[in-house]
């Protein structure tokens, strides 16, 4: 009895928390509740498709950091220390690039409200990644990873539209430029998610059938009939 209510405990506890928090920040900035509890298109009174695929790639962000907290936090024991600090990182990295779309930290939150370029953070996101590429590098290669690269790619092409001169630019008609730079980072969001949710369904399955070496072999998950056999 007292696990359940501990389980009940720990999943409310937290919103009843953040509404609170909500409703005395309400309070003490002047700003509307409504403002902070309602959908922006409701605030804003848009067509509720406005922004539509950039809520996608919430969805995709999140769907990524799902898998990788879950499996570093309820199944740890079964992909080991190594793997668990893997799926760990993975998943703060990628809610850390959740909040950043999510809120427009580097387009409005630093430039706005702290005074400090994005291209400062955008730089330390950079940086940040490459020290997660080197810090795992041996895990990565153990398994299929061009998903990772196709992400990575798509990153770059998308971060490299963002920050081309403006004389550049002025060559190409602004919705061109919008549909490409953001068709990009969406492209490598779904590969982000790709390549964790199939890593995750090979690390999981038997050690006899784990994936192959080969970033570029078959890494299909294990069927119902796979899953139950047992190693020689």
């Amino acid at each position: 009895m007292m696990k359940k209510a501990q389980r009940v405990i720990q999943v409310w506890l937290p919103i009843l928390i953040l509404l609170g928090g909500t409703k005395l920040f309400s309070a003490m900035t002047s700003i509307p509740l409504r403002r902070l509890m309602l959908d922006p298109t409701e605030v804003t009174q848009v067509p509720f498709y406005t922004g539509i695929m950039a809520n996608l790639g919430i969805l995709l962000w999140a769907a990524a950091a799902s898998i990788c907290l879950f499996i570093s936090i309820f199944l740890a024991q079964m992909v080991g220390k190594a793997w668990k600090n893997f799926f760990l990182v993975s998943g703060l990295l990628t809610l850390l690039l959740l909040l950043d779309d999510l809120l427009r930290i580097h387009d409005e939150i630093f430039p706005l409200y702290l005074g400090i370029k994005g291209d400062v953070l955008g730089i330390g996101y950079v940086l940040l990644m490459v020290v997660y590429l080197l810090r795992f590098r041996t895990l990565i290669v153990q398994y299929p990873y061009a998903f990772l690269v196709m992400a990575l790619g798509f990153f770059g092409v998308s971060v490299a539209i963002d920050v081309a001169p403006s004389g550049l630019k002025h060559l190409f008609a602004e919705a061109d430029i919008v549909f490409f730079e953001d068709g990009a980072k969406l492209l490598g969001i779904a590969n982000w998610l790709a390549y964790f949710a199939y890593l995750s369904a090979a690390i999981l399955r038997p050690a006899k059938l784990a994936a192959p070496m080969s970033p570029l072999e078959d890494w299909t998950p294990a069927t119902a009939s796979e899953r139950v056999r047992k190693p020689a």
